[in-house]
């Protein structure tokens, strides 16, 4: 059965996702319809938010973070937030760009903050964990969720010495379209264990 679904600004890019369960590393959930992300979010993706005035946007931000046990405010903590050269930015970019022939791959070294920041510019927010799961794996009840994993890593880059440009492995895609969910960089979810610390996926 295929949903049809009507594209729109904020969903270019994205691949539909129908509600229901998604098996976590811990347990199974069900989950209501929602769109992700087809690929990664790209150096390129990110610059745009860069040289939209991102970083000084504060309707993007919380009015203060929690950091190294201490609140801050957002103007302190945005001030920390710089490449290596200064500027606002992913730490491993300088001048305020990514590194020469690196638009096509992930941006990485970007915080939570700076992840949720991107996604609220985008008119999107991040995935839940069991989002996440849903959109990787699928309905458990069709295969082997272990089988599915093992298969689809097997399919990805998990070189451990380079990223690759986004959606570059035709065959490291989900059931339902997007791509480099296992393997290449991490990813960011909204969702927090503890209070303190936010789950990472993929990877």
């Amino acid at each position: 059965e295929i949903i049809l679904v009507a594209d729109g600004p904020v969903t270019a890019g994205m691949v539909f996702v129908p509600g229901g369960l998604a098996a976590t590393s811990e347990e199974v959930v069900e989950v209501p319809d929602f769109y992700i992300d087809a690929r990664e979010v790209t150096n390129q993706d990110f610059l745009s938010f860069v040289g939209d005035g991102g970083y000084t946007r504060g309707e993007f931000w919380p009015d203060s973070v929690l950091m190294g046990g201490a609140v801050i405010s957002r103007a302190e903590f945005l001030s920390g937030l710089v490449d290596s050269s200064g500027l606002p930015g992913p730490r491993d970019w300088s001048g305020g760009v990514f590194p020469s022939g690196m638009g096509d791959h992930p941006v990485t070294r970007v915080s939570w903050y700076e992840a949720q920041a991107y996604a609220r510019w985008a008119g999107k927010r991040l995935p839940t964990a069991t989002e996440w799961w849903r959109a990787a794996l699928g309905t458990p009840e069709r295969d082997s969720q272990q089988e599915r994993l093992l298969d689809e890593t097997s399919r990805g880059n998990f070189s451990n010495t380079m990223l690759e440009p986004v959606g570059n492995r035709q065959t490291a895609v989900s059931p339902w379209g997007a791509h480099d969910m296992a393997g290449n960089a991490l990813e960011w979810s909204a969702t927090e264990t503890n209070g303190t610390l936010i789950q990472v996926m993929g990877g």
